[in-house]
């Protein structure tokens, strides 16, 4: 019994620990939209702008709001976290988006579009000193 259990813990924590690529909560499906989020730079320690691009049913999307979230692979690092501003119809921008630190690091995009839905994206990059 025992081993059965273990398998089994295993596997819930798996499959929770994964990381999503689009994610919508309040309702919908993430189907007709699309998110990219983009490096402007190689990313490195310091000030590295950030993009996120946002697109529904191939029409750019306009009036979101936009925060990026920049979290290390490993425990007790405090995030970076930056609004970015629209810059074009279905741009977002943080210019002033800092690595602090190098190593494994994880860009999350949560999008809140305009009727109240909250979509997510996350990217995984390696910083280098």
């Amino acid at each position: 019994m025992w081993p059965v259990g273990s398998l089994l813990i295993l596997a819930l924590v798996c499959v929770a620990c994964r990381l999503p690529t689009n994610e919508v909560s309040g309702g919908g499906t993430s189907d007709a939209l699309q998110m990219e989020i983009e490096v402007d730079l190689k990313p490195d320690i310091g000030i590295t702008p950030v993009s996120v691009r946002v697109v529904q049913e191939g029409r750019a999307v306009a009036g979101a709001s936009v925060e990026i979230t920049g979290d290390m692979t490993h425990a007790g690092m405090i995030p970076v976290i930056r609004k970015a501003v629209e810059v074009e119809p279905g741009l977002y921008r943080a210019d002033t988006f800092e690595f602090t630190m190098a190593g494994d690091w994880f860009l999350t995009a949560e999008v809140v579009l305009s009727d109240g839905k909250r979509v997510s994206k996350i990217l995984p990059l390696s910083v280098q000193r």
